[in-house]
């Protein structure tokens, strides 16, 4: 597969072999800042999940493996998966820093 390269002259191509690409899916979100109970990832956006949006999408690069990581207390999303990737749970106690929309950082 070629694609073109973001960096570099605009004509630049980037030569890669499609078996040795991971996709990694982060669908362990809450989605507290929505205000909601159901995971953001599991919310509708046109008729069906994000995740699955997000799904057929890696699915479209045709690559050798799907990693999808998880909150281990969230069924709901391990279910619309469908057996579909290799789920990896988010490791607990594991924090990040992170920006609310006024542009205070916080710990999540």
């Amino acid at each position: 597969m070629r694609v073109n390269a973001s960096a570099g002259s605009p004509g630049a191509r980037l030569s890669e072999t499609r078996g040795g690409v991971t996709v990694v899916v982060l669908a362990a979100g809450k989605g507290v800042r929505m205000n909601s109970r159901i995971p953001k990832v599991l919310h509708p956006v046109a008729g069906r999940p994000m995740l699955l949006w997000s799904m057929a999408a890696a699915r479209a690069v045709e690559p050798a493996r799907t990693v999808v990581v998880t909150n281990p207390s969230q069924d709901g999303v391990q279910a619309a998966l469908n057996g579909e990737g290799q789920t990896v749970p988010q490791r607990e106690g594991e924090r990040r820093a992170s920006y609310d929309r006024h542009g205070g950082r916080h710990l999540c």
